[in-house]
Formats: C-alpha cells, structure tokens, sequence
C-alpha cells in the first residue's frame, strides 16, 4: 500500500493503517514533534504550512485552536493528545498521509522503519498475550 500526494506514491506497510494513534509509542510521538513543531517558513505547493500548522489546517481545527497550539512548548504532541486527533484520524497511516500532504517526506523517511519495528514488536507481544497500551 502507499499513500499518493501531487504525483508521489510513498510506499508504507497496510498495517499502518491499522495501527490506532493511541498505541503510537512515546518515542515516536517525541520524534513526530521534534520534526514537526519547527515552524517552517516555505509552504507547501498546496498552501499548507510543512509543520504542526500544516496536520492542524488539514483537520480543520479552529484558527483560535491554531494560536492557542502556537503558544505551547510542544504543540504537535498537545495536538496528538487531543482525543479528536485519535477519533478523526483513527490510524497512524491516516496522520502520515497528513504528512505527506504537506511535503514533509523527510519527516517519513526517519520515521516509517521504526514504525514498522515497532508494529511487529507489538503484534510479538499480542501473540505471546502480553496486554498492549501500557
């Protein structure tokens, strides 16, 4: 499977789209805002801002919602828990198709292999019955 933006396909595992944001694991999620809260000054060729901007224009969030990110320490980690994130979205293939549409493919070249690790550590710990979301 691949998510496709302006010409691009972007190969990523199906199991992506399944994996919920809420099991995404707090490394990822530092990763994700590491990237993503730098404000970037050039946009995207679709108009949307290449940061935290960007994933919030796409939800459709209100512009007061988008100021009140603005000003905290780590606005795309507040963004992603915020429990509309989760039930918009519902997948973590869903957020990096956000990502991609706002250009940010290097942001998924870092992070897509560790995701792809940690989906199988997680589905080793189902199979063996260890309980998940800890």
């Amino acid at each position: 499977m691949s998510i496709t933006t302006k010409n691009i396909d972007y190969p990523l595992d199906r199991r992506l789209f399944s994996l919920p944001i809420t099991e995404l694991p707090l490394n990822r999620r530092q990763q994700l805002s590491g990237a993503l809260n730098v404000e970037q000054i050039i946009v995207a060729e679709n108009g949307l801002c290449r940061d935290f901007r960007g994933v919030v224009q796409q939800l459709k969030l209100p512009y007061a919602e988008i100021a009140k990110l603005e000003r905290m320490i780590d606005p795309f980690g507040t963004l992603l828990s915020y429990g509309l994130v989760a039930s918009e979205l519902g997948s973590v293939g869903a957020l990096l198709q956000l990502i991609a549409n706002i250009g940010r493919f290097d942001v998924l070249d870092d992070l897509v292999p560790g995701l792809v690790d940690d989906l199988e550590h997680l589905e080793g710990r189902r199979a063996a019955g260890v309980k998940t979301g800890e």
